[in-house]
């Protein structure tokens, strides 16, 4: 069950466990977007009642545009934007170094573009490690 707390980045790590859920079974986009609406409680309930009535007849909404949707309207840019600066920003400095691979590895998944290739990830996690000599 989903319902709207005060921390909007809690929208994404509630998909993210759907999805891991989803691995684990044999279903459609379309299931997963009917089962989805039905773990949604209070506020977001309603917005997917509205967003369903807004679609085209006989339209049935995917799973990739269900998330983008539904991130899009509760996660605000300025979040995502604080987060992107937050993963440039990041430097290892007196973090371990397994805190530091926990925290790039949190805060790539809103990199996007920065982290595409294995070569920019690459880059991007060996400018912020301290250098040890």
């Amino acid at each position: 069950m989903f319902m709207l707390t005060a921390e909007p980045l809690d929208v994404d790590h509630w998909l993210g466990i759907l999805e891991q859920k989803f691995l684990l079974l044999t279903i459609t986009e379309e299931q997963k977007v009917r089962f989805t609406a039905q773990q949604l409680l209070g506020s977001t309930s309603t917005w997917w009642d509205t967003f369903n009535a807004m679609q085209p007849v006989d339209h049935r909404v995917t799973w990739q545009e269900f998330t983008a949707a539904f991130r899009e309207y509760y996660i605000p840019a300025s979040v995502l934007n604080r987060k992107l600066t937050e993963f440039l920003d990041l430097r290892q400095g007196s973090m371990s170094v397994m805190d530091y691979v926990n925290k790039f590895n949190h805060l790539s998944q809103y990199a996007g573009t920065h982290v595409d290739t294995d070569e920019k990830k690459r880059y991007c996690f060996y400018h912020g490690l301290s250098c040890i000599l």
